[in-house]
């Protein structure tokens, strides 16, 4: 019989505890409570058994872990994990999980009783509305669309931004989506900040953005204290009396000192984080938390694991569902739905190569690239469907993909994917059989009528415009009305980005060529 430790400094809620323990008894686990404990060494000597731990913020370092030899799974009650050791934990084979999304309708409505704290505050004075003012919604993922929804209901005009925001799911829903961080801030009365904390977003909110808001906007950010610029915030503070920063996450000592002189009642912190404190938002997390934990024992599922780990013998096929994944964006940009079909060897490890399949998609999207663990959190957040479908193995495809993309308006588009002798390819775009390279670089495919020499009449835009041209491969479909044509292309006197430029502009003139259906650039670098 496993055993499972929920292990919490602070307990969870009654109510939670009570589900998480009924869920893993049912299961068949034996279940510890470890609760309000003091110091390290009560905590290793309460999990010293455990096959799985269950944690809120608890600091489970290697010398934790290493107290329990029989640890598997450590879950993270909440979406960050950073009071975990994931570095010792994967190295060991110990899978870490968290439970994202399950807080966000507390943290929304966290972030409007900050607004509201700044606009009326209750001291008897008269105080400001919310109606008919501009909500801007800094990342549009589960929180930001619950803070969008709940601005309308207010009566307030919502725009967002994020760097994969579908502009038609944000009319479905009477947001204007903006692109880029300068729109949505100019003008707004009121932002609220939904994104994280790295190296692209560190101090990103800047008093330069500030500035461009209303002379009486409210700063609400109920993310992270670290995508503030704390000095030009202090600064905007000091320039326009009526500005408010309203914050669930602490500022620093010297902000905080600051204000206490210069803006007590326009610097309004919490007490302590508090966006994931209620009853539902502990049960939801606890919850999850549970059901994943017998997810993984009973079924081996890692589909929440912060890192990903997959035999050796088969590495290579993570780069090729992220290539396929990049293929597809061609075509699709913004898929609602993403299905994988994991042939072979590769069905035991289908969760962990779509989340590779979206590090592709999402590369495409941000132009920055990301980790397989991040890319799936990110497209949950944003409501991105990922469905794992049966293959059938009796077509005899060994170890293959196949990635089906499916857009909010009902776009689909197809790719198959192998590894032959060592070389990544596409065995299908499409409706078109292939023999496609994968492999980093950049490519043109052309879609046309069938006929003889089109793909020359296709191709011979590029090679005069000074680009090695080297045909791939070309072939029709199943009833030969069309046929595709790829090409590898490559100008060494341009930098890549260049490249990327000028093939896109000449593929706008190959798509007016007579009997040429459609022409994509694909991006595979």
């Amino acid at each position: 019989m496993k055993t499972v430790v929920i292990a919490t400094e602070k307990p969870f809620a009654a109510e939670a505890r009570e589900v998480m323990v009924a869920q893993l008894e049912e299961a068949g686990f034996e279940v510890k409570l470890l609760e309000k404990y003091e110091g390290v060494d009560a905590l290793k000597a309460g999990i010293a058994e455990a096959h799985g731990l269950i944690v809120r913020s608890d600091l489970i370092t290697a010398d934790v872990m290493e107290a329990a030899p029989e640890l598997a799974l450590v879950v993270r009650a909440g979406s960050g994990f950073d009071n975990i050791d994931t570095a010792y934990a994967q190295a060991h084979g110990i899978v870490v999980e968290n439970t994202p999304g399950q807080n966000a309708n507390a943290v929304a409505e966290l972030a409007f009783e900050l607004a509201l704290a700044a606009l009326r505050p209750l001291n008897g004075k008269a105080g400001r509305e919310l109606k008919g003012r501009r909500l801007a919604v800094h990342g549009f993922g589960n929180i930001g669309r619950i803070v969008a929804r709940l601005g309308r209901a207010f009566g307030m005009q919502v725009r967002a931004f994020d760097m994969t925001l579908d502009a038609a799911v944000a009319r479905e829903m009477g947001v204007t989506a903006v692109d880029s961080v300068e729109a949505l801030y100019a003008g707004a009365h009121v932002v609220s900040l939904h994104i994280p904390d790295n190296p692209a977003t560190h101090g990103s909110i800047t008093e330069a953005l500030l500035l461009t808001m209303a002379e009486d906007a409210i700063l609400v950010n109920t993310a992270r204290a670290g995508v503030i610029d704390e000095a030009g915030l202090r600064r905007v503070l000091d320039a326009r009396p009526a500005f408010s920063y309203v914050s669930d996450v602490s500022p620093s000592s010297d902000t905080v000192a600051w204000a206490a002189e210069h803006a007590a009642e326009r610097l309004v912190v919490t007490p302590k984080k508090q966006g994931a404190q209620t009853l539902e938002a502990n049960l939801n997390a606890g919850a999850a938390a549970a059901r994943q934990t017998v997810a993984y024992f009973k079924r081996g599922d890692t589909t929440f694991c912060v890192y990903k780990v997959i035999p050796a013998h088969l590495e290579a096929y993570t780069s090729l569902a992220t290539q396929l994944g990049r293929l597809n964006a061609a075509f699709v940009a913004s898929p609602r739905e993403v299905r994988l079909v994991a042939y072979g060897e590769l069905r035991e490890h289908a969760g962990t190569l779509a989340e590779y399949v979206l590090k592709g998609v999402l590369t495409c999207a941000l132009g920055e690239t990301c980790t397989p663990n991040e890319a799936a959190r990110h497209a949950a957040d944003h409501g991105m469907r990922v469905a794992m479908v049966d293959p059938d193995n009796a077509r005899g495809y060994g170890n293959a993909l196949t990635v089906d993309f499916v857009s909010a308006d009902g776009v689909e588009h197809s790719s198959r994917g192998r590894i032959d002798e060592g070389q990544m390819e596409a065995s299908r775009i499409g409706e078109f059989k292939a023999r496609m390279p994968l492999d980093p670089g950049l490519y043109v495919i052309a879609a046309y009528k069938e006929g003889p020499g089109m793909a020359d009449t296709v191709g011979h835009l590029l090679t005069d415009a000074g680009y090695n041209r080297v045909i791939l491969g070309a072939g029709p479909n199943m009833d030969n009305t069309k046929a595709q044509a790829f090409f590898e292309v490559e100008k060494r006197t341009l930098s890549y980005a260049e490249q990327v430029e000028e093939v896109t502009s000449i593929c706008e003139h190959m798509r007016q060529a007579p009997d040429v259906h459609d022409v994509k650039v694909i991006d595979l670098r």
